[in-house]
């Protein structure tokens, strides 16, 4: 039982471990099932476009 309250609550931190933020430096992820942050910094980003489809008349990002 205490071994599956561990496993558990790792499991459980892992996965809401799971963010993404934009600050003055860059962009910072952290991926489900991860501990390492992954970071690019605002000068290594080169272009930055969305790109909108309109599907069954809603207008959704696609890239």
């Amino acid at each position: 039982m205490g071994s599956s309250f561990v496993i558990a609550s790792a499991l459980i931190f892992l996965c809401i471990n799971n963010y993404q933020y934009i600050d003055t430096k860059g962009i910072h992820m952290n991926q489900f099932f991860s501990l390492q942050e992954d970071y690019t910094s605002w000068e290594d980003i080169v272009k930055v476009e969305q790109t909108i489809v309109e599907k069954n008349g809603v207008s959704l990002p696609e890239n």
